[in-house]
């Protein structure tokens, strides 16, 4: 069979035939049409189910190869820059660079080996951007931390740098801490030369840096790791503290601890006092300094957890990791608005580092005692500012009314109900309109509603109407953005843009079927009625009968009838013939023509006359 459509797909070229000719091929003639069916059957039915499996899983890599071909910047983890797709791409391009540079994001993070991992493509420009003051790569082994492994191209070319010559450039202005956060970090690790931008002044209710003294904190050693109980009382009443106040309790709060054990002793503390953590409806996240590099709250707490007792003080030795420098920096460099530093004074100034921070906040009238009976209250004076006068308290009392009435009216928790209400300047009017309108167009985050599941079926009803999708696909393709309407609307528009949308979709799916014949038509040459009949034996999947027309123009399958303008698909038959038969343009369009433009069959008439010598020598090119 093989044989066979190897024959038939052979080009042929040939003139008339005279009817004993036809006579004399006839039988043969009708046996290769019923094999021919047998076997354009089997190929329909495999090219159905090639079609079915390729625009499920192989459709993928091709799409994603084209994206980043073609992309101008491409956004990759170390890692995942040397992926197969990658090299595919680009380690082809070794004589030209195909990037113009490499920028190095977080580059005293990783090891020197990562770090050289880009350059395989090429690279001529390399730009690392990273902080040798913060923390380094991560590096489990100790015989290789020894050797040196944790030394990132970053800190090995900043180590041996000129200061006379260009090549290491400082950024001296931050944007993230309040300047009364930022001035300790800045004068201990960067010289002073770390600047706060003019624009980071804030005047908000709680002082903007507090550091602790637990007088009564006790270390317990648990396995390899410690915990200070008093500490974390301490550390979660500071935090119910900020979540009852109407004027921070919708901020977003960090608690940074050095040892994995006390961030498990302060989520517990925190569930004591009816605070859950680490969740997605919680603004409160606990976790260690290295997880917590690269990342911001507007407020944190700290807890150093490291405290001996009277016994021990006297003692001389070392507090453990804590004294690390670049995990000090990192820890104090978190906070936008607040930065509270909790720990025993007494242990932590064994250290210089610690030292110099307590001193620092001493001389600045910041430093404060507290102990685990210290209650919210007794915390309340030390970290938040006292109100002005008589009617700043009235005001956050009526304030806290306005809070309550809104999250009732509107069906929005208190945290949303306050943001409305403050960003509307505390007019009740004026909050109630935006929410309106904002909820109208569904602007607001399901996760602001207590009872969301009213808003959702708004959305689902609004986004049916508007795409006419039936209510199922409306809340599939709302569920898949994460119920972001504009970005669902974005999606729907780009995906039925293209007729990536299944008909059944539609609620009404005639009007979408036009559109995909008249686009079919446009692109393919072929009249509305072969578009139609291409788009149905593909089951509607404008991308099945994109592929399977080219396929089958490509093998000259589709009859010359169907094109508007047939004359370059004849164009490219005749060359096709000519190149396949070796006969000229003008004898292979002749061979065509007799045949009725059936390439299979003037294929078949070529190789039969010329097995026969009935072709005239000077029908051949050589």
């Amino acid at each position: 069979m093989n044989n066979l459509i190897t024959l038939l797909r052979t080009p042929s070229k040939m003139g008339l035939l005279d009817e004993a000719e036809k006579e004399m091929h006839g039988s043969r003639l009708e046996q290769i049409n019923d094999q021919i069916e047998v076997v354009n059957r089997s190929y329909d039915e495999s090219l159905e189910t090639h079609f079915q499996y390729f625009n499920s899983k192989k459709e993928r890599p091709g799409i994603r190869k084209h994206l980043l071909s073609h992309a101008q910047i491409i956004c990759s983890t170390l890692n995942s820059c040397r992926s197969r797709e990658m090299e595919e791409l680009f380690l082809e391009h070794q004589g030209s660079s195909p990037f113009l540079c490499c920028i190095l994001d977080e580059a005293s993070q990783c090891t020197e080996p990562e770090s050289l991992t880009p350059l395989a493509f090429g690279i001529t420009k390399l730009i690392l951007i990273g902080d040798p003051k913060q923390l380094p790569a991560t590096v489990l082994s100790k015989v290789a931390q020894k050797k040196g492994f944790a030394q990132s191209l970053f800190n090995r070319f900043y180590s041996v740098r000129d200061e006379n010559k260009d090549g290491v450039i400082m950024l001296t202005t931050q944007y993230r801490m309040v300047s009364s956060i930022c001035e300790w970090p800045s004068r201990y690790f960067y010289a002073g030369k770390l600047e706060t931008d003019e624009s980071l002044i804030r005047n908000g209710p709680c002082h903007e840096y507090r550091v602790l003294n637990v007088v009564d904190g006790q270390e317990l050693r648990e396995e390899q790791s410690f915990i200070n109980q008093q500490e974390a009382a301490v550390v979660a009443r500071i935090v119910r503290l900020f979540l009852d106040s109407p004027l921070t309790r919708w901020k977003s709060i960090g608690v940074i601890t050095f040892y994995k054990s006390q961030k498990l002793c302060i989520i517990e503390q925190l569930k004591k006092v009816g605070i859950k953590s680490n969740c997605s409806a919680s603004t409160v996240d606990v976790n260690t300094v290295d997880s917590f590099q690269g990342r911001e709250k507007d407020i944190i707490v700290i807890s150093c957890v490291r405290a001996s007792s009277q016994a021990e003080e006297n003692l001389v030795g070392g507090i453990g990791f804590i004294t690390s420098l670049s995990r000090i920096n990192v820890s104090v460099t978190r906070a936008k608005e607040m930065l509270v530093i909790c720990g025993h004074f007494l242990t932590l100034q064994r250290d210089g580092t610690w030292r110099d921070l307590i001193s620092d906040a001493s001389s600045r009238n910041v430093a404060h005692d507290v102990s685990r009976h210290s209650s919210c209250e007794d915390l309340r004076s030390v970290l938040m500012r006292a109100p002005a006068n008589e009617s700043t308290i009235v005001n956050q009392v009526v304030h806290q009314q306005m809070v309550a009435s809104f999250s009732r009216q509107s069906g929005m928790d208190l945290n949303w109900s306050l943001k409305c209400l403050m960003d509307s300047g505390w007019v009740y009017d004026s909050a109630a309109y935006r929410f309106n309108l904002l909820k109208r167009t569904f602007k607001i985050p399901l996760a602001a509603f207590i009872e969301p599941e009213q808003q959702q079926q708004q959305m689902i009803a609004s986004f049916s109407e508007q795409s006419g999708m039936d209510s199922n696909w409306s809340f599939k393709c709302l569920e898949d953005c994460g119920w972001d309407y504009d970005r669902a609307a974005y999606v729907f528009t780009e995906l039925k843009r293209t007729f990536k949308i299944p008909l059944a979709a539609f609620i009404e799916p005639e009007q979408q079927k036009q559109q995909m014949v008249a686009s079919f038509s446009e692109q393919s040459g072929m009249d509305s009625n072969w578009s139609l009949k291409c788009l149905m034996d593909s089951g509607w999947v404008y991308d099945s009968a994109a592929y399977r027309f080219n396929l089958l123009k490509r093998t000259f399958k589709i009859p010359l009838a169907a094109f508007i303008e047939p004359e370059q698909q004849q164009q490219q038959m005749i060359a096709s013939f000519s190149e396949q038969s070796g006969m000229d343009s003008n004898w292979s369009f002749k061979c065509l023509e007799d045949c009725g433009w059936d390439y299979d069959r003037a294929a078949y008439v070529f190789i039969e006359f010329k097995a026969a010598g009935k072709i005239p020598l000077e029908a051949f090119v050589k």
